[in-house]
């Protein structure tokens, strides 16, 4: 064969191990690209949540059960990533451990 020839087909498996490439490189990408932004939509709604929770507790009317939080959805998306289940409702902990998770996640 010529050399013309192996050029040619050099160049169509190139091309076409080259088209099935990128588009699964591609979506690589757009899943880390995803995830990143999921967790740090999860960030700010744990965070959110800490304070919409402390903010209730200054409530003199109607402060809610301390341990009502338990129930809030932020927390149950929250729950699986804690080192240990917390003993009674701080703020601060809840707080440092997001920022444990954040930290992890590489958002920080």
């Amino acid at each position: 064969m010529s050399e013309a020839i192996w050029v040619a087909v050099i160049g169509i498996v190139g091309g076409a191990v080259g088209s099935f490439v990128a588009p699964w490189a591609n979506w690589g990408v757009e899943q880390r690209r995803e995830r990143l932004a999921h967790r740090r939509t999860l960030v700010r709604e744990w965070r959110a949540g800490v304070a919409e929770f402390s903010r209730s507790l200054s409530d003199y009317l109607a402060p809610p059960d301390e341990r009502a939080y338990l129930e809030h959805e932020w927390y149950l998306s929250l729950r699986p990533h804690l080192r240990d289940e917390p003993t009674g409702w701080n703020p601060d902990t809840l707080g440092e451990e997001i920022a444990r998770i954040e930290q992890e996640w590489g958002l920080a």
